[in-house]
């Protein structure tokens, strides 16, 4: 009833929780509207293909079938193993960390970042239970 279709995209599924997912279609090419004062508005959008395109999906599931005469430019079961996110995301997260944190934090594979990820689930269940009025405040 949601209007989207399980099999061909709109959910996934993390840590056993099914999750729809807000934008998984590509737009099509054509002029660029956008919202209110855009500056890319009236530029053309081009044409994405599949060889510009990164599959994320979990191991055993079956990969989406791809156009005739075309392919994915890469099929990814884990993200977060690939040396491009780790720098990136380490990269990130040393402009907040103290030089005595940088110190002691050298090798992103080392670090355990459960705790990290606890706190960010117990963040957003205290923001999910906010009353309308807490959250009309912010």
């Amino acid at each position: 009833s949601s209007g989207i279709n399980a099999e061909y995209g709109g959910i996934c599924k993390i840590d056993g929780h099914i999750q729809k997912v807000g934008n998984f279609r590509i737009e099509p090419p054509g002029l660029f509207r956008g919202r209110g004062d855009h500056p890319k508005q009236g530029k053309i959008k081009r044409r994405v293909f599949p060889e510009e395109i990164i599959i994320n999906i979990g191991k055993g599931e079956e990969v989406p079938s791809c156009p005739p005469g075309h392919k994915w430019k890469s099929v990814q079961h884990e993200y977060t193993t690939k040396d491009m996110f780790r720098n990136n995301f380490f990269a990130d997260w040393r402009r907040f960390m103290t030089e005595e944190e940088r110190q002691v934090i050298r090798k992103l594979e080392l670090c355990d970042f459960s705790s990290m990820h606890q706190y960010f689930l117990d963040e957003a269940a205290k923001r999910k239970n906010r009353t309308k009025k807490k959250k009309k405040k912010k």
